[in-house]
């Protein structure tokens, strides 16, 4: 099962002061995406990018309340090793049960998914204005995330199909998905849940 994995850097910001109450504005940038077990590949978190318009709101001189809305694009990258063989069980149009198997050469796939985020955070400050203070935040936040992007390719995909009751494997029969294909591309969207993050 595919999870995110979230890291978030800030690298600037401009701070407005309304009242008791403080509102920011931040840009972040960090190594993020969807980060999952692959079985003989591996998963690389590509740099990532996003933006917040940020609450505070002091409940006394040591604790704030924060919040408010952003949003971040995630971005990964997925490889498969060479001359590795993937299988799954397929049934064919006249109802035989076969294996579908498919080896693959230079194969990359890229992912991005574009998330809003509502954080919901309880902040404690140690010391005063006049002194070195720390900041230790511990909360959740509610993830709104779009649609998963992926676009693969590889150079070669090699695809035959076992067939256990006859002990034959189908090499050559390209219509109906078995051969070779060179410089294959794919590109697909698929759906995503929210769900809540815990933060610190």
């Amino acid at each position: 099962m595919k999870r995110i994995i979230i890291t978030a850097a800030l690298l600037g910001g401009v701070l407005f002061q309304s009242n008791a109450q403080e509102f920011t504005i931040g840009v972040n940038a960090a190594q993020a995406g969807t980060n999952y077990k692959l079985p003989n590949g591996k998963v690389q978190l590509k740099p990532s990018f996003g933006g917040e318009i940020g609450l505070q709101v002091p409940l006394n001189n040591h604790l704030k309340i924060l919040t408010g809305v952003e949003f971040f694009r995630y971005q990964s990258k997925a490889t498969l090793a060479d001359n590795k063989m993937y299988t799954h069980n397929q049934i064919d149009d006249v109802g035989s049960s076969f294996e579908y198997r498919v080896v693959t050469s230079g194969y990359t796939e890229t992912q991005g998914i574009t998330a809003l985020r509502i954080p919901l955070m309880l902040q404690f400050t140690t010391g005063s204005l006049n002194k070195t203070q720390w900041y230790f935040n511990a909360g959740g936040k509610f993830m709104l995330p779009g649609k998963i992007s992926v676009k693969a390719n590889a150079s070669r995909l090699t695809t035959t199909g076992y067939y256990p009751d006859v002990n034959a494997e189908v090499h050559d029969l390209p219509q109906h998905g078995f051969g070779i294909v060179n410089n294959w591309q794919s590109n697909g969207t698929y759906s995503t849940r929210s769900g809540w993050l815990l933060s610190t």
